[in-house]
């Protein structure tokens, strides 16, 4: 163990990514430890800490527990956090717990990230595009903290497949009528020329 780079984790086992700029990041998915003959130095909880590049604060996304890989050579890893459209260039994941092992650790780690983010302009943009209400039954507002000219919203499910043809911002609010969308979860993406930022939406219907 050795000191984290967030002093609130102290000294620990952690791991540093640096991307290289901000990024828009979404979800992500993990694979634990697969050796056959060390599987309980497989990770069985850990927290996930962000940085916005410029910022000394690291922010908090969670805690969260995964199951020990079974050394199957068809092991697929399983679905990791899900970091909901937030902007930062730099991930530390802290390894809060093993399978009792010797050492701590997982076999890899991707995130699906939108576009860089290197302008302050655009970064402010990722920072302030608010959704509400959500979840909702026939409408949502979006919300930029600048103008919003220039931009374009897309939503698309969970495959990754647009649900709605792209809409163009001329202000920065915009209503937008989903009636036409079944229950669910859904990705609404703010969308300009050189940045990207994406949020979760869930669209509830009344069963009655």
């Amino acid at each position: 163990m050795t000191t984290s780079p967030n002093a609130d984790r102290g000294v620990s086992h952690w791991l540093h990514y640096d991307l290289g700029v901000n990024h828009t990041l979404l979800s992500s998915w993990i694979w634990n430890h697969n050796s056959i003959t060390s599987l309980s130095d497989g990770i069985t909880s850990y927290a996930v800490d962000y940085r916005v590049e410029g910022e000394d604060q690291w922010i908090e996304l969670g805690t969260y527990t995964m199951e020990l890989s079974e050394g199957s050579a068809y092991y697929a890893g399983v679905e990791g956090p899900d970091f909901g459209g937030v902007t930062a260039r730099y991930i530390l994941i802290t390894l809060l717990d093993n399978g009792g092992g010797d050492c701590y650790g997982y076999s890899e780690w991707k995130i699906e990230t939108g576009e860089a983010l290197s302008d302050v302009d655009e970064i402010a943009i990722a920072k302030w595009f608010t959704v509400f209400p959500n979840p909702t039954e026939s409408e949502i507002t979006i919300e930029v903290a600048h103008d919003g000219s220039g931009q374009h919203i897309i939503i698309m499910d969970l495959l990754g497949r647009r649900v709605m043809p792209p809409i163009a911002l001329h202000s920065q609010r915009h209503t937008l009528n989903v009636n036409t969308l079944e229950s669910g979860m859904y990705t609404i993406c703010l969308v300009g020329d050189f940045s990207s930022n994406c949020q979760k939406i869930s669209v509830v219907r009344d069963k009655n």
